[in-house]
């Protein structure tokens, strides 16, 4: 007999483990809000002191500034850490962070959807360790006498593999794309394992790229290593082409606000 793949509220709020962490889905005002399990888990707790501890990890905002969504889970003792990228529509998750109840961290929507599709695709992830030195300015008139910050980064085996498989390679960052390219060993293929970048990708030196097709990333800073990676990686032109549009429109810039994909310059 096949097994049945359909459960009750209670028999699915039961499988949640003290300590488990958790992915919400849903929008502002109860958007696709996965509403009778909050509200399931909300009440179990209240009624056995379980689950306890979670970790919850949201893309965008869930409630509606009351009792809803995300504001299910906001009991001391329920929720030990949250992870979100818009906390606006839950007033009483904001409190317990101002309270220094539980941990709390804001990531971009997009990061956070980013990471459920992987998960839900089954591919492996990509850990990068990103310092203030990202951030750090240039401060010299040769490029050549900057002293570029040093980035640690672990390739798994697994993504490795993805990438010898001649599947478009999509960078979520210019970190990502610091790290690929310096693990590179020949076209297509990196080195598994830890290592550290302070490779300067700028136009002008003919950096010929070895792994990434495509780079989604944000809107920097004027003079930046970063914004000169990016014009290095989609081509001068098109980027400063591409900026100008942003500015014209209104596109809200750095690290927390809009983003663009774009592709390789071919060689």
């Amino acid at each position: 007999m096949p097994r049945n793949k359909f459960r009750t509220v209670a028999e699915a709020v039961a499988l949640v483990s003290d300590g488990a962490t958790v992915g919400l889905v849903g929008g502002g005002s109860g958007l696709q809000e996965a509403g009778a399990l909050f509200a399931e888990v909300e009440r179990r707790f209240l009624e056995t002191g379980h689950p306890a501890g979670l970790t919850l990890v949201h893309a965008l905002g869930i409630g509606d500034k009351a009792e809803r969504g995300l504001n299910r889970f906001a009991h001391r003792g329920l929720v030990s850490a949250v992870i979100g990228g818009h906390w606006v529509w839950s007033p009483r998750m904001q409190a317990l962070a101002a309270d220094n109840e539980i941990e709390a961290y804001v990531l971009p929507g997009g990061v956070v959807g980013q990471l459920y599709r992987e998960i839900g695709a089954g591919r492996p992830g990509l850990f990068t360790h990103v310092g203030l030195g990202t951030f750090a300015p240039i401060r010299v008139d040769d490029l050549a006498a900057h002293a570029m910050h040093v980035e640690r980064y672990d390739v798994p085996a697994a993504t490795a593999a993805l990438i010898a498989s001649g599947r478009p390679v999509v960078a979520i960052g210019t970190t990502v794309v610091r790290t690929l390219e310096s693990a590179a060993t020949g076209p297509r293929q990196v080195a598994v394992g830890p290592g550290a970048t302070s490779l300067f990708i700028r136009p002008g030196v003919g950096y010929q790229f070895q792994i990434v097709d495509a780079l989604v990333t944000n809107f920097h800073l004027p003079e930046s290593t970063l914004l000169m990676l990016v014009a290095a990686f989609a081509g001068y032109d098109r980027v400063m082409a591409a900026y100008r549009h942003a500015v014209a429109a209104g596109y809200r810039f750095f690290s927390y606000g809009d983003a663009m994909l774009v592709r390789r310059e071919a060689p």
